[in-house]
């Protein structure tokens, strides 16, 4: 077995997962040990510049939601349009629940509270309430989430209320935050 030649197949296939582009020649042109250097200065964008990279988080589970009654939500940080993405984590009887930021446009009138259309489970042995931070209009105002266990599966059981009505075409930002809660 060629260790040299082990190695540079490994270094070319580091560099084809490594850089992505829209020229059709950057994944197979890799062919040195610095291709990584010589790929992102012919254009390749590298691949962490694209898509946030993966981790190794034990425990974690993710999942994306859209949020009702929202449009145009645009979140922050996963690239999701149209969703949000969600952590959960139960370690020991503690839950904690974590959300990135995302902004969306209200399109109805009168609303006061936003639901995340996916329900958990491990939820609280009570209805809990934690309060959050949120833009609407271009003013911060206090706001809370809500973790209801006794809302209907199929309703969602994690909601937004914010603090007043809505006009027609609101714009709402959600700062991402997490609430923790303790389950039997």
């Amino acid at each position: 077995m060629n260790s040299t030649s082990d190695t540079a197949n490994d270094l070319r296939n580091i560099c084809n997962t490594v850089c992505k582009t829209p020229k059709s020649d950057c994944y197979n042109n890799c062919y040195n040990d610095d291709c990584h250097i010589t790929n992102y200065q012919n254009g390749c964008v590298p691949y962490q510049q694209c898509h946030k990279p993966q981790r190794y988080d034990p425990g974690i589970c993710y999942f994306t939601s859209i949020i009702t009654p929202l449009s145009d939500i645009k979140p922050d940080y996963s690239g999701c349009t149209g969703s949000v993405e969600f952590r959960m984590r139960r370690k020991n009887k503690t839950v904690t629940l974590q959300w990135e930021s995302f902004t969306g446009t209200i399109v109805s009138i009168g609303i006061d509270k936003l639901t995340v259309v996916q329900s958990i489970c491990n939820t609280p042995p009570y209805k809990i309430y934690f309060p959050i931070m949120v833009k609407m209009g271009g003013d911060s105002v206090n706001a809370h989430i809500v973790i209801d266990p006794y809302q209907p599966n199929n309703k969602g059981n994690i909601f937004f209320k914010i603090p007043k009505t809505t006009n027609e075409n609101t714009i709402i930002e959600i700062y991402a935050s997490c609430v923790s809660w303790i389950v039997d």
